[in-house]
């Protein structure tokens, strides 16, 4: 049986007070183009849940934002389930860049993050 590689909304991060919340007391790593911004959270869900932001300030134009956001999920979608263990963790990814990256660079950006905040959340 094959493994479903999906991006559902139960791993979306949508709740304003859970988003402030991060943004008031999350750590924080940087990993290029991207930064990370993740706290443990004290509910009781089976996943992480993660929100991805590309500034307007930065990119204007929404289909440019878009784009960037698109990479973003998809290289999160590709590798959260070997990368992230724990369960109760918000993660937000703020693309930090002001050009565009291929996917490449996205990606190796996202995994870094993604393996530090693994290792910082195991001790």
């Amino acid at each position: 049986m094959t493994q479903r590689y999906t991006f559902s909304k139960e791993l979306r991060l949508k709740s304003k007070v859970d988003i402030n919340i991060l943004f008031e007391n999350g750590h924080s790593c940087y990993h290029y183009p991207i930064v990370f911004k993740y706290i443990l959270s004290e509910s009781a869900q089976a996943f992480p849940k993660v929100v991805f932001v590309c500034p307007k300030r930065k990119f204007k134009h929404a289909t440019v934002r878009n784009l960037i956001r698109r990479r973003m999920k998809e290289a999160y979608r590709l590798h959260w389930q070997e990368l992230v263990q724990q369960s109760a963790l918000h993660i937000m990814m703020i693309y930090s860049d002001s050009k565009v990256n291929q996917y490449d660079v996205i990606k190796r950006g996202i995994l870094a993050g993604l393996h530090e905040i693994n290792k910082n959340t195991q001790t």
